[in-house]
């Protein structure tokens, strides 16, 4: 079969209206299941957190560039209110612990006179810390780190809100927004309402997968240039999130231009907002690697993690490692403590199969050579960057660290059924509703499995509502119930935009190719003319 070409289609309104409503339902639904996540999850309890909060107040405060490097070498010293220096304390007696519950914390207070405190994520780039710290400035408390994570909730919200008002660009039954629900596995919520840069890297990667695959496959126009104008930004956020996210940059930019050819990214850079995006990701991934380079981020190594093992036996453990970062991707909460949320697990791992077997039967030869050869780096890449460095830095790679990679496999799947429109409307509908519900389900589970863990440990009662371990600062079974009702809320909200028409002004929409067939025949400028994939629609 050929490789897809794009046809034409409708164009929404200039106003775009139902795109910002869009944008605004998916923002608020989005941004709450983030901020339950931030509420569910005991202080300093996401891995890494203490050091990225003492890197964000500092980075608040002005301090951008790194302080002073300690002995250790993989750290440095920042100056920020003495309080901050309780936060690695705080988890210690439960963190690793998956069986001891979170009530035995120490307290977060203390005094807000500035002395030297150390850092882990000292030589991290600084945008999220900058932007992430601010409420600590007025809140140097537990208060000011709630409010840290409700930002981090926010901005990835806007990202995710952004991917599907990009999906929205799409002719109905556009299976895309569903895709996205599987690229936001259980895990990148939980990473969304904490403060650690992995949320916002992950989110801004789903945005620029979604944006700049919609925009290659979009005729000239308004549309477009939205669509442009959000991959831009999102690839810039991308670029500017951690150490290695400029990779994922260009192995997103990569993977698009192999799966939809030279000619639609050439006309992408003719238009002046095409440009300026351009400029932007470009300037943006390279202020990241000069930081990098400069201070020597990646070269970080706790003492004593190498490994003097020949590289053939640190392939071999790399790896094996594998399974376990595919849960880690879904859902391993605390400090990887918490074991896979099972249920999650395989309600995602189902899903995303379903997913990827539907994509490559609608694909052609090269979008399905693409599909296959990113479900394969997904698995590869850890293990090509870690083995050649374990002699170094041992065996650091966690799941969530592969998830601006992953995430693409659902994305590019679900498009691929998108464009072929090989299978009838309503069947479209049915696989969006039946994947839906895996989606509320996996991600129920996983919340349930979490809260359970810090109130009453993972082999505590069953009846974890009431247990006494932990007490969150709203009431525990206020805070499930409400994440149950926004979960439900949001899977159906989804499905009302994989049918719903992009403005109400739309023609109606035939199910079946010949119907497609007969409005085209009729000149209607329909909303949902197709690609045609080795001569079939």
């Amino acid at each position: 079969m050929g490789h897809s070409e794009a046809l034409p289609a409708h164009e929404p309104p200039a106003s775009a209206g139902p795109a910002r409503r869009a944008w605004w339902a998916t923002f608020l639904l989005i941004t709450a299941l983030g901020c339950l996540w931030a509420l569910a999850s005991p202080l300093f309890s996401v891995p890494d957190e203490p050091a990225h909060t003492i890197r964000a107040a500092a980075a608040a405060r002005g301090q951008i560039l790194p302080g002073e490097r300690t002995a250790r070498g993989f750290s440095a010293l920042v100056e920020v209110p003495a309080v901050f220096a309780k936060a690695p304390a705080v988890p210690v007696c439960y963190a690793f612990h998956g069986d001891v519950p979170a009530g035995c914390a120490k307290s977060f207070s203390g005094s807000t006179r500035t002395v030297a405190v150390e850092t882990n994520a000292g030589f991290y780039p600084p945008a999220f810390y900058a932007v992430v710290g601010a409420p600590s400035l007025p809140f140097p408390s537990a208060t000011g780190i709630y409010l840290m994570r409700a930002a981090s909730a926010a901005i990835c919200g806007a990202l995710l809100a952004s991917a599907v008002a990009s999906a929205w660009a799409l002719p109905r039954p556009r299976l895309l927004v569903t895709g996205i629900a599987f690229a936001v596995t259980p895990m990148v919520l939980f990473l969304a309402g904490s403060v650690n840069p992995s949320g916002v890297e992950i989110a801004a990667a789903v945005c620029l997968w979604v944006s700049l695959a919609v925009a290659l496959t979009t005729p000239d126009g308004p549309a477009r240039g939205r669509l442009v104008t959000r991959a831009g930004v999102s690839g810039s956020i991308l670029a500017l999130s951690r150490p290695l996210s400029p990779m994922f940059v260009a192995l997103i930019g990569a993977a698009l231009l192999i799966m939809f050819g030279w000619r639609p990214l050439v006309n992408l850079v003719r238009d002046r907002r095409g440009q300026v995006a351009a400029a932007a990701v470009a300037l943006a991934s390279l202020s990241t690697l000069v930081w990098v380079t400069a201070f020597g981020t990646l070269d970080q190594t706790p003492g004593g993690a190498g490994t003097n093992a020949p590289l053939l036996e640190n392939v071999r453990l790399s790896a094996g490692k594998v399974p376990a970062e595919v849960d880690q991707m879904i859902g391993v909460f605390g400090w990887l403590d918490t074991g896979a949320a099972t249920v999650s697990v395989y309600a995602w791992l189902f899903g995303v199969a379903t997913l990827l077997l539907v994509g490559l039967a609608s694909s052609g030869r090269r979008e399905a050579a693409v599909l296959v050869a990113v479900a394969v780096a997904v698995v590869a890449l850890p293990v090509a960057l870690e083995a050649p460095r374990a002699a170094t830095q041992g065996f650091p790679w966690q799941g969530r660290y592969t998830l601006p990679l992953a995430v693409g496999v659902p994305i590019l799947a679900s498009l691929q059924v998108d464009r072929a429109r090989l299978l009838p409307g309503r069947m479209v509908r049915s696989l969006s509703a039946m994947l839906l519900g895996l989606f509320v389900a996996g991600q129920l589970y996983a919340h349930f499995w979490s809260t359970r863990r810090y109130t009453a440990g993972v082999k505590g009662t069953l009846n974890w509502l009431t247990a006494d371990g932990w007490h969150p600062k709203v009431p525990v079974w206020l805070l499930f119930a409400g994440f149950v009702v926004t979960l439900v809320l949001t899977a159906v909200w989804l499905q009302r935009l994989v049918v719903a028409d992009v403005s109400d002004d739309a023609p109606p929409v035939g199910d079946r190719p010949h119907e497609l067939a007969r409005d085209r025949r009729a000149g209607v400028a329909m909303a949902d003319s197709a690609p045609m994939i080795g001569g079939r629609r």
